[in-house]
């Protein structure tokens, strides 16, 4: 359960900063030239500042579930394989007529020798 958590964090964390990696300025300009408010003199606008933040938001989320996912990981590869109860194969027996039995591999009567 741990697992699949971490990893739909995991995956919503790369997306997410993926998006915000984009959103940054390339050489023309970036989301305030996008949005209209490329009028800046060299400093970053308080939207630029903000994405930055975000940016450093989701990469250090997404350490933090890459991380979580190798110990989850290491932890259930080291784990002791589940005990799987195997039932006792009994094999049927047939009367030989004298009290005792003889099994049999397949369950079919033991043949018995008649006197005449």
């Amino acid at each position: 359960m741990l697992f699949i958590i971490v990893t739909i964090l995991h995956v919503l964390a790369a997306a997410i900063l993926v998006l915000f990696i984009l959103l940054h300025a390339g050489r023309g300009g970036g989301l305030s030239d996008m949005f209209g408010g490329g009028m800046s003199l060299g400093g970053s606008t308080v939207a630029e500042k903000n994405l930055d933040r975000m940016t450093v938001f989701a990469a250090a989320l997404f350490t933090v579930t890459t991380i979580s996912l190798g110990f989850i990981i290491k932890d259930r590869d080291n784990a002791p394989p589940p005990t799987i109860p195997t039932p006792a194969i009994s094999i049927p027996a047939s009367p030989t007529g004298d009290g005792t039995t003889n099994p049999t591999p397949n369950g079919s009567p033991v043949p018995t020798a008649t006197a005449t």
